[in-house]
């Protein structure tokens, strides 16, 4: 039988090709590893390690999500506050009470990603500038940042835009700067552009204020800063 006539064997499947130099199979080194005795110390401690943290973090966030608890605001954990607008607003003095203790970072940023202002929010919207402008954590900030964000609203975007402009908040500014994107007043777009020049923020603001492009005929695209069409990407 000539070679072009030969059925493919199993000797031939991806997992079982030699390679040149060794003489072993593509899979053979996932398999050593795997059972290689650093190996499976290494995934037991990591494992251990990630049991451990998970531990801590529930236990830190046990007294949080008991006040919910007794509010009847959440069931089983601290996340069922987001079930509903109405939960979430309700839950605001709570969150504001524990926001302030010494718990840790990762706790801390779980509560003030959660602070909501506004009309349907709850939290005072001065008081949460002031939490984002004073918090030296940066996980915290960019977490206030984000309430910040979901907060923004119509005439909020002057205090966002002071933000925006304020070194001295970091990197987290990144996060606010669709709240300028959504509004059409003219010093919101002027400290969009001004961003570009940012460095922190310069990626973000370049990919916001990218030329939007419309569909045209047979699938075409338009620009529509130019009016001119080029081709679908």
């Amino acid at each position: 039988m000539s070679n072009s006539n030969r059925r493919p064997s199993e000797d031939n499947a991806p997992h079982k090709l030699k390679n040149r130099r060794g003489g072993k199979t593509v899979g053979d080194p996932m398999r050593e590893g795997e059972a290689a005795p650093k190996y499976a110390a290494m995934r037991i401690q990591q494992d251990e390690e990630f049991r451990v943290r998970a531990e801590q973090l529930d236990i830190a966030r046990a007294p949080i999500e008991s006040d919910l608890r007794i509010a009847g605001l959440v069931d089983h954990s601290f996340f069922d506050i987001y079930r509903t607008a109405e939960s979430l607003a309700a839950a605001q003095h709570i969150l504001l009470s524990h926001f302030e203790l010494p718990y840790p970072p990762n706790i801390r940023a779980i509560v003030g990603g959660a602070l909501r202002a506004g009309p349907t929010g709850g939290t005072d919207w001065h008081l949460l500038l002031g939490l984002y402008r004073n918090e030296q954590e940066p996980f915290v900030k960019e977490a206030l940042a984000g309430a910040i964000w979901y907060s923004c609203r119509g005439g909020m975007v002057d205090d966002v835009v002071t933000l925006v402009r304020d070194k001295n908040n970091g990197g987290s500014r990144v996060i606010l700067l669709p709240c300028l994107m959504r509004s059409r007043k003219p010093h919101a777009r002027a400290a969009l552009e001004e961003a570009r020049h940012d460095p922190e923020l310069s990626v973000e603001a370049n990919y916001l204020l990218r030329p939007r492009r419309k569909r045209g005929a047979k699938g075409s695209v338009r620009d529509g800063s130019t009016g001119s069409q080029n081709e679908a990407e």
